[in-house]
């Protein structure tokens, strides 16, 4: 008998039993990472209650038969909730619904690590916001610890071109010397290059367990694939996307609303467009109770 046991952003445990003839053999490390990322692909989690979103974030299934789903759960306002009924919800997998059983809080323990990979556009309109990032990311960082996340933080400016590219690191205190050298400059045409740094931060020194999370900070659109521009990319809209699900990475873009297509890449890679007017601590308060 296989068991689904749902951890939720809002810090729940959902229970799900699946009938005895569904067999799953469990293989090696390699075999149980494929398998991780097969279900995180095609398995849902719904509630009866349309204005609940829940969105998968990783599956576990180092203790099968019991299977860990981390998820996040929030309302229409995009408040993290603290209770879900398991009357009310319900699991896809492959299309084929499966009920829930029970519903409990899940430990900080049960946490799993998430490595950040910040891309920052460093062309000459972004000083304030950078000015920005530097001044709030230790106050970022410290709530991350006090909600018992295990973080890493990397860094990757970028322009029509990648500017600079530093490796994840759990110092916060190097990610800031790192900030503490970026002046904006330059910027000639209107478009820069987000895509090649969301492609280059796919290759990034991850830690095997960790979630990988992107935060994207531009007031810029993005060269694509077929336009003309200076530093032309490969990609367009649909290939980074898929390339980052691929990756099992979320993106996170600070932008101005009126930039659709970041929406695009955030919404199709279970992440969250912020309006880049917006205070920039609000931002990170939100955006942390998110993950």
């Amino acid at each position: 008998m296989k068991i689904f046991r749902l951890l939720t952003h809002c810090f729940l445990l959902l229970l799900l039993i699946l009938p005895a003839g569904q067999v799953y053999t469990q293989g090696s490390r390699e075999d149980s990472s494929v398998k991780s990322r097969q279900l995180l692909q095609h398995a849902k989690v719904k509630s009866s209650e349309k204005e609940i979103r829940i969105t998968i974030r990783n599956v576990d299934i180092s203790h099968y038969p019991e299977i860990k789903i981390i998820v996040e759960a929030f309302n229409i306002y995009g408040e993290p909730l603290d209770t879900l009924l398991a009357s009310k919800l319900t699991v896809l997998e492959n299309g084929v619904e499966k009920k829930v059983i029970s519903v409990e809080k899940i430990s900080v323990k049960d946490r799993v690590p998430v490595d950040f990979i910040f891309l920052i556009d460093q062309t000459g309109s972004m000083q304030s916001h950078i000015d920005a990032v530097r001044k709030k990311i230790s106050g970022f960082a410290s709530f991350l610890l006090q909600r018992g996340i295990d973080y890493n933080l990397g860094l990757i400016l970028f322009s029509d071109f990648i500017e600079k590219v530093h490796q994840p690191t759990e110092n916060v205190h190097k990610f800031l010397k790192w900030l503490s050298r970026v002046k904006a400059k330059g910027g000639g045409d209107a478009q820069e290059n987000a895509l090649e740094a969301m492609e280059r931060a796919s290759k990034m020194d991850f830690r095997p367990s960790a979630n990988r999370v992107i935060v994207l900070i531009t007031d810029a659109p993005y060269h694509q694939a077929g336009e003309n521009g200076k530093e032309k990319t490969n990609h367009t809209t649909q290939s980074i996307i898929k390339l980052l699900n691929d990756n099992e990475m979320r993106v996170f873009c600070i932008v101005p609303l009126r930039l659709e297509n970041y929406k695009l890449i955030s919404y199709n890679t279970r992440g969250h467009v912020y309006d880049i007017d917006y205070p920039f601590s609000a931002i990170l308060n939100n955006f942390s109770t998110q993950l």
